[in-house]
């Protein structure tokens, strides 16, 4: 088996490797590529960097996806088990809220409905994201649109979603207690909210994950979070984490990486699944290419990272991207200083903007003339049509 199972605090297991629908298909169709997900390794075609282990690829078992925004229609406290069931399964009387009547199937439903795939076969993570619903409106919302009976992972999305975080944690236990999720946990919390979290003394349950932005660039800064989760027997699920490659090339990263990969003859992308496997968490990843995801599935039949990539790769990642230092944090839900560096950026974009004007001003009140002074309005015409002129020869002009 290419990636195994790690097993959650509550004894159930989880496939270590999830392809995510999150936010790069919000909102999109996104059958076709969650049935390549499953399908992985059927029939393949071509794989990126390999002639061989096409027949070891076994498929994605594991899908992350979060709630949508769809129509809502309140009805009684029942809830349905599949959008063409008639027979409502009642929750317990201690759980009963206004809830939803069935919706139609939503796009991952119809794409795990296609395979075919007996329930036992794969593994679906949802969250609680629409904090203008209760969890049991919500949950039955997703069961709906999923076409399931039940969960195996369900999230609070992030812990801005709720102001007594600890009541919504209460709401999810009871949804696991209802049998509609297997096990239950968390996104994007940091460290004091989980702490906070696991030490009130109403939680019965401790979360059984903790689902982050975890890359080369932000570890030093999650280090801590995640070795007292860990220590806590609480999973980290990793998104993001082939941010260095994807969204910020050219940085420090890129050295060990492609050194890694040079030695190993593997890809950079296989090469940064390792680190995060050497880093005991799940991984959160997606593509629309048949081929990357045999790239990021032949990755779980290679040996470990040697150590000594993993530490090459950390010293680089905390050297920051070649960013303001105080913009290097995160800018997510989940980051520590996430709030201080957004608040500084829009500082900054007001000062520099405030400053190119007051010069501008300076420079018109001392009498400066500008080259643009001179011009007609037909001069003016001009200009403007040669300069459309020369962006249409490089392709940038006009649509």
């Amino acid at each position: 088996m290419p990636f195994d199972d790690i097993v959650l605090n509550d004894g159930r297991k989880i496939p270590s490797i999830a392809f995510g629908t999150g936010s790069v298909y919000k909102r999109m169709d996104v059958t076709t590529y969650v049935k390549q997900a499953l399908d992985a390794g059927a029939e393949p075609t071509s794989l990126f960097f390999y002639t061989v282990l096409t027949d070891a690829l076994a498929g994605f078992s594991h899908i992350d996806t979060a709630q949508g925004a769809p129509i809502l229609i309140f009805s009684f406290p029942i809830s349905y088990d599949h959008p063409q069931d008639t027979k409502p399964k009642v929750l317990p009387s201690q759980y009963q809220q206004p809830t939803l009547t069935r919706l139609p199937i939503g796009f991952v439903g119809a794409a795990i409905r296609d395979t075919g795939l007996a329930r036992s076969e794969f593994y679906v993570t949802t969250k609680y994201s629409r904090s203008a619903f209760s969890v049991d409106q919500s949950i039955n919302n997703s069961l709906s649109q999923l076409g399931l009976k039940f969960v195996d992972l369900y999230l609070i999305h992030q812990p801005s979603l709720s102001a007594d975080i600890t009541a919504t944690w209460k709401e999810l236990e009871a949804v696991q207690k209802a049998g509609l999720a297997k096990s239950i946990g968390v996104s994007n919390f940091p460290l004091n909210h989980l702490k906070q979290l696991c030490s009130d003394p109403s939680v019965t349950i401790l979360p059984a994950v903790n689902q982050i932005q975890l890359h080369p660039y932000n570890y030093h800064r999650q280090r801590e979070l995640i070795e007292w989760a860990q220590a806590q027997g609480i999973v980290i699920e990793a998104y993001g984490g082939l941010n260095s490659l994807t969204q910020s090339p050219g940085g420090p990263v890129d050295t060990p990486v492609a050194a890694a990969a040079a030695r190993l003859c593997i890809s950079p992308t296989q090469v940064l699944l390792g680190w995060l496997r050497a880093k005991g968490v799940v991984i959160v990843t997606t593509t629309s290419h048949e081929g990357r995801l045999a790239e990021y599935l032949a990755a779980g039949d290679l040996r470990p990272l040697p150590p000594a990539d993993v530490a090459a790769i950390d010293a680089a990642g905390a050297q920051g991207y070649r960013i303001p230092r105080i913009l290097r944090s995160t800018i997510s839900l989940n980051g520590p200083h996430s709030k201080q560096a957004a608040y500084a950026f829009t500082l900054i974009s007001i000062v520099l903007v405030a400053t190119g004007l007051g010069v501008l001003m300076y420079l018109r009140l001392s009498g400066m003339r500008f080259p643009w002074d001179e011009r007609e309005a037909g001069d003016v015409f001009s200009f403007g049509m040669a300069t459309l002129a020369r962006e249409e020869d490089f392709g940038v002009g006009c649509n």
